[in-house]
């Protein structure tokens, strides 16, 4: 019996024998169990404040009573613990919201305390609220840590009483990754491991050493089966596109060009470019110049500035990264 019921049962005892005999009595009775069951909450109250506030350092392993109280703060002490609570008694059992206090990575395992339930595993910082199921045993608890028994549990795998969660092989879809942009790939670029990386189509060259219209075609690049021309009636310096072509001095430009082939350090036509120069009939002189790379004349192996005549037509070939090797008719 609590102390308010106690009180209330002296109170109500007195009030009837004084009840219509003393009426100043009686309400100074009734306002007097008033007093005490405002003390009794504040005491109470308090009691609660308190035993929340305080943590039991635990020596040992621990078994729970119907009279110990609901909230239970625990410092495991250097240790791991266990816990039990009473099994048994269908009616007295209440419910133990259990607290692991403890200063270190340690667990409290609840069992009941015939040791046949093991009703979960509480770890450090974390708590757990244990109901009587009404027949004299505890349900597990599913809250703040404890209650997740080790185990595949579909996708994820728990193991180290619920310490470590593993995702299973195979279960993580394309659906749930995050998304992409579009002709956008997954790797990583940044130096060192790290989380993978969205990497667009131009960063992907790059990481594989590959240059547009050297090391590999555009993706929209053309593929002759022709000599495709380029025709120029005036002075002209060669650019990467004009690798497998033919550029034409064409007879309507009557005056004397120069084409210049530029230095592999301006434009680095890629070992193995084939480029045909034509000066077509009534053209004016055509001069292939270069920079500052070597062309040689087949044959007679003089370098320098070549000359190609109207109706002439020559072939140069590059054979490494800063020589050219040219040859044809008209081509001095």
């Amino acid at each position: 019996m609590s102390l308010s019921s106690f009180l209330t049962g002296v109170v109500d005892t007195f009030t009837s024998l004084v009840n219509g005999i003393h009426y100043p009595l009686a309400e100074y009775l009734n306002k007097y169990q008033d007093a005490i069951i405002d003390i009794e909450n504040v005491v109470l109250k308090n009691a609660l404040s308190n035993h929340f506030k305080n943590v039991q350092v635990l020596s040992a392993d621990k078994t729970l009573t119907d009279y110990d109280f609901v909230i239970q703060r625990l410092d495991c002490n250097g240790a791991n613990r266990v816990v039990k609570v009473p099994v048994g008694d269908a009616v007295e059992n209440h419910p133990f919201w259990i607290v692991n206090s403890s200063g270190g990575a340690y667990t409290i395992t609840v069992k009941s305390n015939d040791a046949v339930d093991t009703l979960g595993t509480i770890t450090q910082g974390s708590a757990g609220l244990f109901l009587p199921d009404g027949n004299g045993e505890y349900l597990p608890s599913s809250s703040g840590g404890a209650g997740i028994t080790d185990g595949d549990k579909g996708d994820i795998t728990v193991s180290g009483s619920g310490a470590t969660w593993i995702i299973d092989n195979a279960t993580v879809t394309l659906a749930k990754m995050a998304n992409m942009a579009t002709a956008s790939l997954l790797g990583r670029n940044t130096a060192g491991s790290g989380v993978p990386e969205e990497l667009s189509a131009a960063t992907v060259r790059t990481l594989l050493g590959l240059v547009i219209g050297i090391n590999v075609q555009a993706y929209d690049a053309q593929l002759f089966s022709n000599l495709p021309q380029n025709s120029k009636s005036a002075n002209y310096t060669l650019v990467l596109t004009d690798s497998g072509k033919h550029v034409l001095h064409p007879s309507a430009d009557t005056t004397a060009r120069t084409f210049t082939i530029p230095s592999n350090a301006s434009v680095p036509f890629p070992i193995g470019t084939v480029i045909t120069f034509v000066n077509q009939n009534a053209a004016g002189v055509l001069t292939v110049a270069i920079t500052t790379d070597t062309q040689r004349l087949a044959g007679a192996g003089t370098t320098g500035n070549r000359t190609l005549a109207a109706n002439g037509i020559g072939t140069w070939l590059k054979i490494n990264a800063t020589e050219w090797i040219c040859s044809g008719p008209g081509l001095t």
